[in-house]
């Protein structure tokens, strides 16, 4: 996996000896990264609000003075924070007792000036874990349906829902084993669905397409042989890419 460093830091000296020092750590690992540099924490955030993430920011804590105030890289960090949850924060200081201000925005930690190539190898290792850790989370995540049931969470894998159906006010979710009954309509669902391997069929049903076994004359089956009707408007999109797959499949 490659990984994305923004590096915030108003002095150029400081600057070249942790870019110096990432080299290093990236020959001795030989882990994958990019280092975007930044030298105010106002041209940082301008690219994170156009959707550049960064997987690993580290931001000097003083960034000197824009018009006549001086900028924290606490208060930068907070309004990170609003914006990518997930970017694992390492501050750069030359205070020691700065273990509070880095809590306050769930910081990782911080590196001491003059840096020391032992203590900033020994971060990163601690920040590339903290990624891969919140990577695998958020892919496990999108492999689960998030429902509630009576106030309470039940995550439902996607592979085994078979067909979901709409009831008056509610939504049945079908799977191998059990259905769930949930007071949530289908555009709502279909924001946490992957559309791609799973197909609205009706505007009673959507199903889950990899357990289509076969369609014909408006009609589809599903595993356990349940066969569902499909509406006019769906049948000849839905038609042609089974088809295709079958196609493919010989």
């Amino acid at each position: 996996m490659g990984y994305s460093i923004a590096i915030c830091e108003d002095e150029l000296l400081f600057c070249q000896k942790i870019c110096d020092y990432l080299d290093a750590f990236k020959y001795e690992t030989g882990c994958d990264f990019t280092i975007t540099i930044f030298h105010t924490g106002l041209d940082l955030l301008e690219e994170i609000k156009n959707h550049h993430f960064f997987h690993i920011i580290i931001l000097d804590v003083d960034l000197g003075i824009v018009n006549g105030t001086t900028v924290l890289g606490t208060d930068i960090a907070k309004v990170i924070r609003k914006l990518d949850p997930q970017a694992v924060l390492l501050f750069s200081t030359c205070y020691p007792n700065f273990a509070y201000s880095a809590f306050e925005v769930d910081a990782l930690g911080y590196l001491l000036k003059p840096y020391n190539y032992s203590d900033l190898k020994l971060k990163m290792n601690r920040a590339i874990i903290t990624v891969d850790y919140l990577v695998d989370k958020i892919n496990a995540i999108e492999k689960y349906l998030t429902v509630c049931i009576y106030g309470e969470n039940f995550y439902i894998r996607f592979d085994s829902i078979i067909y979901m159906e709409k009831h008056r006010n509610q939504t049945i979710i079908h799977t191998f084993d059990k259905s769930y009954t949930i007071y949530e309509s289908f555009k709502d669902l279909k924001k946490q669905l992957d559309m791609q391997k799973f197909v609205q069929v009706h505007q009673g049903y959507i199903v889950n397409y990899s357990h289509i076994t076969f369609v014909r004359n408006y009609k589809v089956t599903l595993d356990e042989a349940i066969t569902l009707p499909v509406s006019r408007s769906y049948y000849p999109k839905l038609n042609q890419r089974f088809r295709t797959d079958c196609f493919n499949e010989i």
